[in-house]
């Protein structure tokens, strides 16, 4: 039961994925408006981010045929850590609108605290205090951008 977690071919996966999200993206991107070349338009820039993360999905998936069969091992408690991270990545996106940056961030913080066995409270807690603060500064502040701080009562 305690077995590591073991992936075969890890830049196939990788690959797989990027075309993966590449096309997820190219998708999306095709709701917008792409322009021309001489005005291009708001889906234009994604959609070449996009044609780019296929082109690489696609190389590294077939360099992953070149070369010898690798396998990743993942001990137990990585696959929680990584768990732990994505988590905390749907749980940011899915708070920052219906509560605000400040309280995304702070949830953030703790889900992502699951990921580890060494994380202690006290530094817990000094990461989720001091990471909103600068987080406020640098992209409510400083960069002016769009979204409440705070968002409780809507």
């Amino acid at each position: 039961m305690d077995q590591d977690f073991r992936i075969r071919r890890p830049d196939l996966i990788l690959g797989l994925a990027l075309v993966g999200v590449g096309v997820g993206a190219a998708a999306l991107s095709v709701n917008y408006d792409i322009g021309h070349l001489n005005d291009i338009g708001a889906g234009f820039f994604p959609l070449i981010v996009a044609a780019c993360l296929i082109l690489c999905g696609l190389l590294i998936g077939l360099f992953s045929f070149s070369s010898p069969e690798t396998t990743l091992v993942l001990p137990k408690n990585g696959v929680r850590a990584i768990l732990a991270i994505f988590c905390a990545i749907f749980a940011f996106s899915m708070t920052i609108e219906p509560l605000g940056l400040v309280p995304a961030i702070v949830l953030t913080v703790i889900i992502s605290a699951f990921g580890s066995h060494e994380v202690v409270g006290k530094h817990l807690l000094i990461v989720a205090i001091v990471l909103p603060i600068i987080c406020y500064l640098t992209f409510i502040m400083g960069l002016d951008l769009h979204v409440p701080a705070f968002q409780l009562g809507r």
